[in-house]
């Protein structure tokens, strides 16, 4: 592991003489850097590489096709799980998140459609579509810090209840790709919701074999995971107070967008 002063960061980016505090207040940055709270997308981030979750932010886009196809996909499914179906002014909505690409409007539709080719064992269920949860969960008994979630849907039937995560993906995944996020999503549901739940998954939505993918979520891996969300709020904390953002080396470097500035450190070897 090797550490780069967030001033090269700064140099590289022309904010001198900001810190994390004015950052975020500006909403360059998430408030999750303060350690206000966490979503499981940022935890999995900044434990995979503090610098980069940093420079992501600094380096945000309008317009990233993946993300606003999936935005586009999970606002579909909403409609058809709220409503009852898909209006001509769903449609326009759509069209104008894609700013009328017809390419990605087929991506989209693709995805959209896939979703009803799942072999659903789920039946007779009332469903809860997208929520925003934030809280405090116990996982096994343990406190850990505030968590923010935006849950796709909950589904509840006589016997059961479940949390769906819709997953846009252009080829295969496992289980095991999303283990950690709907864990969270199922200690947060569980606290809001006062009870348990049954399933936690992710239906993937990859075209060629679209299926709901359930995680085993074991002891093991709950503890893992709260001890990675623990280390994680370590970290940032103590990243606020030194201004100082570790670079972790791993062999994903080769393939960040980031890899030059992080190699032209002398003390960074990558």
């Amino acid at each position: 592991r090797k550490e780069m002063l967030l001033k090269r960061f700064r140099d590289s980016y022309s904010i001198d003489g900001s810190d994390i505090n004015s950052l975020v207040e500006e909403k360059k940055l998430s408030p999750s850097f303060l350690g206000e709270y966490y979503s499981p997308s940022f935890i999995s981030s900044f434990d995979a590489c503090p610098a980069k979750q940093l420079l992501l932010n600094l380096d945000k886009k309008d317009f990233i096709e993946p993300l606003v196809i999936g935005t586009c996909v999970h606002y579909l499914l909403e409609q058809r799980f709220l409503n009852g179906g898909v209006s001509d002014k769903d449609l326009e909505y759509v069209d104008k998140k894609l700013r009328n690409n017809s390419s990605l409007k087929e991506k989209t539709l693709a995805y959209y459609n896939a979703y009803f080719k799942i072999k659903d064992d789920y039946k007779d269920y009332q469903s809860f579509t997208e929520r925003e949860i934030v809280n405090n969960p116990t996982p096994l008994g343990v406190n850990i810090p505030k968590i923010k979630g935006i849950v796709d849907r909950i589904d509840i039937s006589d016997t059961k209840k479940r949390v769906v995560d819709y997953k846009t993906s252009s080829r295969p995944v496992t289980s095991d790709k999303y283990i950690d996020q709907l864990t969270i999503y199922k200690w947060i549901v569980e606290e809001e919701l006062g009870t348990d739940i049954d399933d936690v998954c992710a239906a993937s939505l990859y075209t060629e074999d679209p299926k709901f993918l359930y995680p085993e979520i074991t002891l093991r891996s709950q503890s893992q995971l709260i001890e990675k969300i623990l280390n994680v709020d370590e970290e940032v904390l103590k990243s606020r107070v030194n201004n100082s953002y570790k670079v972790k080396k791993s062999y994903q470097c080769r393939f960040c967008k980031y890899f030059d500035k992080c190699n032209a450190g002398k003390d960074i070897e990558i």
